[in-house]
């Protein structure tokens, strides 16, 4: 059986039924089901049906099924169903439903940090922001959050009360959603997919709307452009964690922020959930990735951007540490930090700190860098650092890593901490090697980003903190 409005022809006699005013018609295969809107070929016989204005469609299934465009051929019987003003159609099956994005457009990552869940909402209008919650109108349970859609793990579910605020109805969970910003620049949208919520299959919901935007304050925004009413791709209930079909968008316009407001459900519920949501599209630095995950990409430094730090700590003021042969304030000549990322661990990064000479706990302490990445809307998810050529003393054990959309640097307190923790060098004693991967934890978009060192290797004895690289990743 095919959910598409494919044609059929059939070695069998055709069958056509005028139009009636209830039908109820139940099917029941063994064939391969396709979500296609390829041709089937039967050979068996093939039922036509005319317009009708209401229809209940009863369909039992135990084969494979398959989210592919490709034709697809079955030895059962093929049902093309046309023009039906009201259909209520109870689907169940224990069908496997493929994950794979292959021959879909690039993934879309979503910016940590900006999808905000919203109820009582309506295409056009501006958003009713919802809140965590146990029970009441325009609250989300308290674990199935709006983040849950974008963890990469169709296992865990953002659940929606709307506007009843409890008990099973037809209205729990309906005009909610969500919104979000996507990462890359100038991103458009041309279509997208969502994790299902088994076992909770009568929460699904099955139309959506989707709406773009370039508003900077989403809350209050009213300039949203519908792109999209329709289908949520969930309309075959699964008997396992699936994504849905992929629902393709007709829009040729770059939109930096999007919205998706569910306008019906499978069921009477308590909730409207679904586990994930993938993005596709295209843009100015689209990502890499065709999966549930992002792509990490190395970032690109803004030519002019690294700056030496001394005598700075997190949250505070930037100092800018000046080149000299000595005194403290300083890093050494030629030794500067933009060593750091010209792709060689020969040469390094060395600064003295508040010591102005001679080996001492203090020297290179609170020293670092901060810079601005060459690319809109950037997310710092992972980075590392290798060490100098010489002195395993020198190298930097514990940092922080900061965030800031400051446009000045120098005299930005509005530094966002991301990171305190190891710098990757603990258990790496060989010279010009590069350490561990290390991950921000909750990775967060800033056009710029702040290293500074807070413990070396050697607590008493170096000149210095020294090291030769620092690769920085994210989307």
């Amino acid at each position: 059986m095919s959910t598409g409005t494919a044609t059929a022809t059939s070695a069998a006699s055709t069958t056509t039924l005028s139009p009636i005013t209830s039908t109820t018609i139940v099917v029941t295969t063994t064939s391969t089901m396709s979500t296609s809107t390829a041709t089937a070929t039967s050979s068996a016989s093939t039922t036509a049906l005319s317009p009708t204005t209401s229809t209940t469609i009863v369909t039992t299934t135990t084969g494979t099924m398959s989210t592919s465009s490709a034709a697809e051929t079955s030895s059962a019987s093929t049902n093309t169903l046309s023009v039906v003003t009201s259909t209520a159609i109870l689907m169940t099956t224990t069908d496997t439903m493929s994950t794979s994005t292959a021959g879909l457009p690039p993934y879309l990552d979503i910016q940590p940090g900006t999808i905000v869940g919203v109820w009582n909402t309506f295409a056009g209008d501006n958003n009713t922001l919802a809140i965590a919650g146990t029970t009441g109108a325009g609250t989300y349970f308290t674990d199935q959050t709006p983040a849950n859609l974008i963890d990469h793990s169709l296992g865990t579910r953002y659940s929606s009360r709307g506007s009843p605020g409890f008990g099973n109805n037809s209205l729990a969970g309906l005009n909610t959603g969500f919104y979000a910003t996507v990462a890359q620049c100038q991103p458009t949208l041309e279509g997208f997919r969502l994790g299902n919520s088994y076992p909770y299959s009568d929460r699904e919901p099955l139309t959506v709307t989707v709406e773009g935007t370039n508003c900077d304050d989403l809350v209050n925004c009213v300039n949203w452009s519908l792109l999209y009413n329709g289908s949520t791709g969930l309309y075959i209930q699964m008997n396992n964690l699936a994504y849905g079909d992929y629902q393709s968008i007709f829009n040729t316009i770059s939109y930096k922020s999007y919205r998706f407001l569910i306008t019906s459900k499978r069921s009477i519920s308590v909730f409207v959930s679904y586990g994930e949501i993938q993005l596709f599209g295209y843009s100015t630095q689209t990502s890499t990735s065709q999966n549930e995950t992002s792509s990490n990409t190395s970032l690109v430094i803004q030519s002019g951007s690294v700056e030496a730090l001394w005598n700075t700590f997190a949250g505070g003021m930037s100092y800018i540490a000046t080149e000299n042969s000595s005194g403290a304030g300083t890093y050494y000549i030629g030794q500067g930090p933009t060593n750091l990322f010209d792709n060689k661990t020969t040469s390094k990064y060395t600064s003295r700190g508040n010591s102005s000479s001679g080996s001492n706990a203090i020297a290179g302490l609170n020293t670092g860098f901060h810079v601005t990445i060459a690319r809109c809307q950037p997310t710092l998810s992972q980075f590392r650092f290798a060490t100098g050529d010489t002195g395993a003393e020198r190298d930097p054990i514990m940092i922080t890593v900061e965030g800031t959309n400051c446009l000045t640097l120098i005299n930005c307190t509005s530094w966002t901490l991301l990171y305190n923790d190891t710098s990757g060098l603990e258990n790496v004693l060989d010279r010009s090697t590069y350490g561990s991967y290390k991950s921000i934890p909750s990775p967060q978009s800033f056009a710029s980003y702040r290293f500074l060192v807070t413990s070396k290797r050697n607590a008493t004895n170096s000149i210095f903190v020294s090291y030769s690289e620092v690769e920085l990743y994210g989307y």
